[in-house]
């Protein structure tokens, strides 16, 4: 983009600079003069007729840099519409103007803008830099039609001769912070081009070139930063407990404070002071319930009271030297309950993720309930609360995941809840090429932005957009979707297996038949072939990874549909197939070459009822630390889940909900074996978390053929219950195999 603008020359398209002067707009009228009259109503103005303009574009009076970019950034598409030389200029030259300001006199919001028609004048008002900049990008896209769809893809369209109606609006946004944390938007002029203001992790060194100001920068402070554990752990055990600090000792307290100070300190020296700061917790679902923690626990009546009290107190204690500064404590997973009772300070706020939800369903839905729940009562405690919400399948990123209709309903929702100040929305943060990312991050920028619009009506926008003549295709491709997730009844959650029950095979051929026409339709729109192949990625995936009836059959074709995706995820940019390690596009190439057979029924399940012997294959699984899936033909499908022994991270991990049903208690099993030396001992370890774990040692798993490991306990349906299973971290064992998870209802056995 331009760089910054010094006060004597303006930037052109092309890289042409031309001094302040008004030549160049005196010979704009003349021309402009000399051309026949065109009809318009008596209310339009005509800013440029057949390629030349009289207008002059009139800097705000405040002189700074972003308002100097919003003015360059206004001249640059005007001439890339008109062809016409827009000249920014302080100098009157008389003629008509589009003149830019801002104005600080509080009757305009920070963000806000005002456009207005002034007989033949335009003026674009914004309350601060960054609000006169959106009010510019609206212009150019509701009234010049300039749409910025993709981060490289920008619909400019060509007129001549521009007339623009009489303007009279005032608008500001509904949601102070927001966010569409993948990839693509990463590109900081495109998501200021859409209005996306937050500035989260890695993006807070990506402010757009010399213009910070054009974002809301959010910090995240890990606890163990405050309170280092290479630094205390030895001398002092007693600042830690149950993976977290002991958030009530009151000498962590002090040793956070004095840390968090010299972090904001120094911040505020280089200019880079958070507006919004998160105090976060270690990301376990573990906490401190003894001592003094557990005393507010018990008082407050959550599991998260200590914590939100230590942030509490943090915040208390910064107030009057960081007014600005909101610090945030995170609502996730064990801290989501709200404290009853604990009042929080004016410059605390919480941030509150939504992760155990169905994203299938609107947060209004029944089976949402107690999210739904926690987040209402957290209103009545702060009345500054972000959202953190999930716009993609962690598990693989390609995976069809029909969330559209339900996000699309819970921001305009969100937006009306007065205690809501902005919405955080991560979907594929680590790659390119996540399923429908860019259509996502496009509509859910408008919503946050102006959430009572007609969300059908943005998609629409978007599709005809981004795929030209592909559009029907693809918007019954995404309508058969939540349709299928719809009927099956399927329970959408952050990180889905690709042998999730909607993916039926009737989906995945009549999708198939989408895409050829899809394809064949933009054959000759090189740019809208590319996205529609993107698009096609992840039906590809669906259909090599699925193990429904037909998977085998022709119309897979497997040979050329593997060459096909690998060209694809080329196109996409692809970089992590999903989250955590080991996720090369390769490695998921692999995966899916491996030839696979249908699987036989374990042995312990013969003479049990279909019902009561439950099994997940290696696809299935949730991989990390350097797990993969290589080919295994003891294996009972022929594929089977590797990990290096020298490892300790939880190498696999399956959510029980993913694998019980609703009802019954169930014995669970993995099926193993191991390569390793006999003096190996411990080889594996295994558990439910939370819940009992066991050792697994070399005997146990002695011979070549998978054996059957029995994990403690039994076991029922239940949110935040996960299955996993980690290697010993002994040297000894050069690998680790896990065919399957065979689970058999105990009435049955």
């Amino acid at each position: 983009m331009n760089g910054k603008l010094n006060s004597k020359t303006i930037p052109y398209p092309g890289g042409r600079r031309h001094p302040r002067t008004g030549l160049a707009a005196l010979t704009s009228v003349l021309i402009l003069a000399m051309l026949p009259s065109l009809t318009v109503r008596a209310a339009d103005t005509v800013l440029a007729r057949e390629g030349h303009t009289a207008y002059r574009i009139a800097p705000a009076a405040e002189n700074t840099p972003l308002t100097e970019y919003a003015g360059a950034e206004l001249a640059t598409y005007l001439r890339r519409v008109t062809g016409a030389h827009f000249t920014v200029s302080s100098t009157d030259t008389g003629g008509p103007t589009i003149k830019l300001a801002t104005e600080a006199s509080g009757e305009l919001a920070h963000e806000g803008f005002r456009i207005r028609s002034v007989g033949r004048d335009i003026h674009i008002t914004g309350g601060s830099a960054r609000g006169l900049l959106y009010g510019v990008y609206t212009f150019l896209e509701d009234y010049v039609g300039v749409h910025w769809y993709g981060p490289d893809y920008t619909q400019v369209p060509r007129h001549p001769t521009l007339t623009v109606p009489a303007i009279a609006r005032t608008e500001a946004p509904a949601l102070a912070y927001r966010e569409v944390f993948v990839r693509e938007a990463d590109t900081p002029e495109y998501s200021a081009h859409n209005r996306l203001n937050g500035r989260f992790g890695h993006r807070l060194v990506r402010a757009m070139g010399q213009y910070p100001e054009a974002f809301v920068p959010l910090r995240m402070l890990p606890i163990f930063t405050l309170v280092p554990r290479k630094k205390y752990a030895k001398s002092h055990p007693e600042y830690y407990g149950g993976g977290q600090l002991r958030f009530a000792e009151p000498e962590v307290r002090r040793i956070a404070l004095e840390a968090l100070r010299k972090k904001l300190e120094r911040w505020s020296h280089a200019g880079a002071r958070p507006y919004y700061l998160l105090i976060e917790p270690a990301d376990r679902d573990t906490y401190y319930r003894g001592g003094a923690d557990g005393e507010l626990i018990a008082r407050h009546d959550s599991p998260g009271a200590a914590y939100v009290d230590f942030v509490r107190h943090l915040a208390k204690q910064v107030a009057s030297d960081y007014p600005d500064v909101t610090l945030l404590a995170l609502a996730y997973q064990w801290s989501r309950k709200p404290p009853r009772g604990i009042t929080l300070p004016k410059n605390m706020g919480v941030m509150f993720s939504d992760i155990e939800r169905d994203f299938a369903q609107p947060l209004q839905a029944i089976d949402n309930r107690a999210v739904r729940t926690d987040l209402e009562e957290w209103q009545t405690l702060t009345g500054r609360m972000l959202i953190w919400t999930y716009i993609t399948n962690f598990g693989g990123y390609l995976q069809p995941y029909p969330d559209l209709h339900a996000l699309t309903e819970d921001v305009p929702r969100l937006a009306r809840e007065p205690a809501v100040a902005g919405l955080f929305a991560q979907g594929a943060y680590n790659t390119t090429g996540g399923e429908f990312s860019v259509l996502r991050t496009w509509v859910l920028a408008h919503l946050l932005w102006k959430p009572n619009q007609d969300p059908e009506r943005l998609v629409q926008t978007f599709l005809h957009g981004y795929y030209g003549a592909a559009a029907p295709q693809i918007t019954a491709y995404i309508r058969l979707l939540h349709d299928s997730v719809a009927q099956s009844g399927a329970r959408l959650s952050v990180k889905m297996p690709p042998t999730a029950s909607y993916l039926t095979t009737h989906l995945l051929r009549k999708a198939d038949r989408l895409f050829e026409r899809a394809e064949r339709a933009v054959t000759d729109d090189p740019a809208r072939l590319r996205h529609v192949r993107i698009a096609r990625s992840a039906l590809d995936y669906a259909i090599l990874a699925s193990q429904t009836e037909g998977a085998g059959s022709s119309w897979v074709n497997r040979p050329a549909r593997l060459e096909r995706l690998q060209d694809y995820l080329t196109v996409s940019g692809m970089q992590a197939y999903r989250e955590g390690g080991g996720a090369s596009p390769k490695r998921l190439l692999e995966a899916l070459s491996i030839t696979r057979h249908s699987a036989q029924p374990p042995a312990v399940c013969q003479n049990i009822p279909l019902d009561d012997c439950r099994s997940a294959q290696e696809l299935a699984l949730d991989l990390a630390g350097g797990a993969q899936v290589v080919p295994d033909r003891a294996a009972s499908d022929g594929a089977a889940v590797t990990m290096s022994g020298h490892k300790r991270v939880w190498g696999i991990q399956l959510p029980l909900d993913r694998l019980l049903p609703d009802s019954g208690q169930w014995r669970v099993y993995i099926a193993a074996r191991v390569a390793a030396d006999a003096s190996a001992g411990t080889v594996l370890r295994a558990g439910i978390y939370p819940g009992r774990r066991r050792s697994v040692t070399v005997e146990d798993l002695a011979g070549e053929s998978y054996r059957l490991i029995e994990l403690p306990g039994l076991w029922q349906r239940g949110t935040g219950r996960y299955l996993w299973v980690a290697p010993s971290g002994a040297k000894s064992v050069q690998a680790i195999y896990v065919d399957r998870i065979i689970a058999i209802r105990t009435n049955s056995s």
